[in-house]
Formats: structure tokens, C-alpha cells, sequence
């Protein structure tokens, strides 16, 4: 199989996951990369697939497909597109344009599956993220952690209002990775960086007792959809494969993918303090439960997982 990936223009984590994804592609086909915006005309797209007889176009995202290039994915004039929307479903409108082009849809939330099947012409499968093994791994043996809790991303209110609350209930020692501003800021936590390259990430992981994630308010203005998100983020496998012990808000299709003796969840505030103090104050358990979280998933969640699973939607599409 010869393959297509085109890389798309967004920062922060997406040229790792391409990374992640390029490399388990290549156990399976011949995998030639390409931004996205290197084709200025529908027609150098095509050419260059005829050229190096594509068999596949794969992509992240998706939306920044301009639309002077929707005809030839409609009326076949270039390979098939298989499309991974990884930021459902914040983005929805705009994976719905994009929904007609492809003939295969890979969706992080399980909750637009039933609408994007009403709209696309092929295949939608409910694939969450997975993880990069080089930069999320277990700590060494006598492993020595720095911070009680640790917590990465960006901002949004519901988050700067929790560490607030966390740091007056407790004192505690506690990190903070991301575009955070000093009011922002719990006045003990420790402000690591703005940005936390994926390797850097997975050390202080390791480095922390507790690792907090939470996410994103689906009332943002910002936000293209309003619906509330039913499935985990890349993070809890992240966090999983560091064999940290992670203190997640709780998701309904968590226990899909993780026994509750993997991970902790909460889904109220005082929830979280509650767990946060036992798992502070119990050091056997912890271990115990961050163990579990990364047999879970170590054999099963990688990103070399996900491309397998891709590649063999793509051989049983070509079947039909």
C-alpha cells in the first residue's frame, strides 16, 4: 500500500502524534508525507498521487481542506481520504464539511458518531488517541517523585477554579505545565513552562504523586458544537503508559477502556479533594492503581495500535 499523509499546520502536539502515526504506518505500507498546504490546485494533489500511485490520503483533522479541492475527492479524481478527527467534538461544523470527502472517518468522541453517520458516504469509527512510547513510559526503578499533583493544559475556567480550590484545601506541592497567567495561578503552585514538549511532558508525570486531568467546557464560545463530550482524551492514555497514578474527571465511556482499579475518577469537586488526600496518603494503593493503569494500557493504546487498526479499516474498505 502506498499511502499519503498529509500533515497538517497545527502546533503544539500534532507534529508528535504525525510523528507516532507516520512510524506505525510504515510497518504496513510505503508512507510518503506532505503538508497540506504544499499543493496550491486540486490538480497538483492529483498529479502527484498518479505519480506515486497513492492508494490512500490520510490526515488529521481535516479542516483545512479548502473547499476548491472538495470536488476531487467527491467525484474520485484522487485516492480515497481517510480522515482522523481528532478534536471532536469542539470542531463539529467543521468536520461535518469534510464528512462528504472521506471515504473513512476515525472520531476521538463517541457521542457525534450516530450524526456523522447520517451525513458520510463511508465508514465512521470511534478511535480515541493513543500514546508515543518514546516519550510516555514508566519511571525507573526507586524513582523519586517531585510534586504531589501535576496538572497540564491550557486554562479554561473550570480548570484555574479547581487548582484554586485544590491549593486552599491543601498544602500540597503542586505543578502546573501551560499558557497559564500569573492570576491565574494558585500563589504555591509552581509554573513549569508555557509548553511541554511530549518528552518533557511524560517526565513530570513521572515526577508527580498524582497526575490531575480534566477537560475542556463544551459551553466555550469558542466551541463549533455544544455538546458534551462522552469520551477520554489522549491524556488518560498518556498518563497511563507513565505508570503515574491519575485522578481523572470522570467520562461515560471510561470504564470502556479502563477498570476502575486503573485509574481514579471524580466527578465533583469535593470528589476530587476526597481522592487527592487518599491517594496522597496511601502509597501502596497509589502504586497499585498507577500499575494497573499501565498494564491497561502498554500493550493495547499505542499510537503503533492505532495505525494497525487504521490500515486494516483501509484493506477491508478496498475489499468491498
Amino acid at each position: 500500500m502506498n499511502l499519503l499523509f498529509l500533515k497538517t499546520s497545527y502546533g503544539g502536539v500534532y507534529p508528535s502524534f504525525e510523528t507516532a502515526l507516520v512510524n506505525g504506518f510504515k510497518s504496513h505500507a510505503t508512507v510518503l508525507e506532505k503538508p497540506l498546504r504544499s499543493f496550491k490546485h486540486p490538480v497538483h494533489l492529483e498529479q502527484f498521487c498518479y505519480q506515486h500511485r497513492i492508494d490512500w490520503i490520510f490526515m488529521l483533522v481535516g479542516n483545512e481542506i479548502k473547499e476548491a479541492f472538495y470536488p476531487s475527492f467527491v467525484e474520485d479524481r484522487l485516492p480515497p481520504l481517510a480522515v482522523w478527527f481528532t478534536e471532536d467534538p469542539y470542531l463539529l461544523q467543521s468536520s461535518k464539511m469534510i464528512l462528504p470527502l472521506a471515504k473513512l472517518v476515525f472520531t476521538v468522541e463517541l457521542s457525534v458518531v450516530s450524526t456523522y453517520e447520517k451525513v458520510s458516504k463511508g465508514s465512521v469509527v470511534h478511535l480515541p488517541l493513543g500514546f508515543d512510547p518514546s516519550s510516555y513510559f514508566p519511571p525507573k526503578k526507586n524513582g523519586q517523585s517531585t510534586y504531589d499533583l501535576c496538572f497540564v493544559g491550557y486554562p479554561y475556567p473550570n480548570r484555574v477554579k479547581l487548582l484554586e480550590l485544590i491549593c486552599s484545601k491543601q498544602p500540597i506541592q503542586v505543578a502546573v505545565a501551560g499558557p497559564w497567567q500569573k492570576d491565574q495561578l494558585p500563589k504555591q503552585a509552581e509554573h513549569i513552562a508555557t509548553w511541554l514538549p511530549p518528552k518533557e511532558t511524560g517526565a513530570l508525570y513521572r515526577r508527580s504523586k498524582v497526575v490531575l486531568n480534566t477537560y475542556r467546557p463544551a459551553t466555550l464560545k469558542e466551541n463549533e458544537s455544544v455538546l458534551t463530550g462522552q469520551s477520554i482524551n489522549n491524556r488518560t492514555f498518556e498518563i497511563a503508559a507513565c505508570q503515574s497514578f491519575q485522578l481523572t474527571e470522570w467520562k461515560p465511556d471510561i470504564h470502556t477502556f479502563f477498570q476502575k482499579e486503573s485509574l481514579s475518577t471524580f466527578s465533583t469537586h469535593n470528589q476530587c479533594l476526597e481522592a487527592i488526600q487518599c491517594a496522597l496518603s496511601n502509597e501502596t494503593w497509589r502504586n497499585k492503581v498507577a500499575l494497573a493503569g499501565y498494564e491497561t494500557v502498554s500493550n493495547r493504546d499505542s499510537f503503533q495500535k492505532r495505525a494497525d487498526r487504521i490500515v486494516k479499516e483501509m484493506s477491508s474498505h478496498l475489499l468491498k
